[in-house]
C-alpha cells in the first residue's frame, strides 16, 4: 500500500512538472520575448487589487506601503522576469548569474517582508509584528551572502561532478 502511494505521489509529481514546463514553454513560443512584460503588467494589476483589497479592510499603512512602490515593484518584476526569461533561453551562458539573482530576489522579498510586518503591525497593533519586521531587515544581509557563498558552492562543486567535468565560470582557471 505504501509502495503504491509512493507511485502515484511520483507519478502525479511528474505530470505536474511536465505541465509546468510545457506551460511555460507554450507561454515562451506564443509571446516570446515579450512574455516577461506581460507577466510584470498582469503582477501590476494584481497588486492594484490588493492595495484595494488593503484600503477596504483599513489596512492603510500596507495600502501605502504598496501603493509608494508600485513603480519600483512594477521594475522589480519586470527585470527578474527577464532574468529568468533570459536564464530558460540562454541557460548555460547564465548559469553563474543564478546565485546571485536568487540571492537578491530572496534579499528583496525579506525587506518586503520586513516593510509589511511594520505596516500590519501599525495598522492592527499586534504584538511581536514589529520584532517580526526587525528580524527580516536584519536577515535581509545574511540571507544576501548566504546564497551566494552557498549558491557558488553547489555550482562550483556539485556540477561539474554529475556532468563529469571541472568546467569553470568564464575567466577563471579549474
Amino acid at each position: 500500500m505504501g509502495r503504491e502511494m509512493n507511485r502515484v505521489g511520483e507519478r502525479i509529481g511528474r505530470d505536474f512538472e511536465r505541465f509546468g514546463t510545457e506551460w511555460g514553454n507554450w507561454f515562451d513560443r506564443t509571446f516570446g520575448v515579450l512574455r516577461p512584460l506581460l507577466g510584470a503588467l498582469f503582477g501590476l494589476v494584481l497588486l492594484i487589487i490588493v492595495i484595494a483589497i488593503a484600503r477596504r479592510l483599513s489596512l492603510f499603512n500596507i495600502g501605502a506601503f504598496l501603493l509608494s512602490y508600485l513603480l519600483v515593484f512594477f521594475v522589480l518584476m519586470v527585470a527578474f522576469g527577464y532574468s529568468a526569461y533570459a536564464q530558460r533561453k540562454y541557460r548555460k551562458e547564465t548559469r553563474w548569474l543564478m546565485p546571485v539573482t536568487v540571492a537578491i530576489g530572496l534579499a528583496i522579498s525579506f525587506w518586503i517582508l520586513s516593510e509589511l510586518s511594520y505596516a500590519l503591525w501599525h495598522d492592527t497593533g499586534l504584538p511581536g509584528l514589529d520584532v517580526v519586521g526587525l528580524l527580516f531587515r536584519v536577515l535581509v544581509i545574511v540571507i544576501l551572502v548566504l546564497v551566494i557563498v552557498i549558491g557558488y558552492v553547489f555550482m562550483c562543486v556539485v556540477i561539474p561532478r554529475e556532468h563529469g567535468n571541472s568546467q569553470s565560470p568564464p575567466g577563471m582557471n579549474g
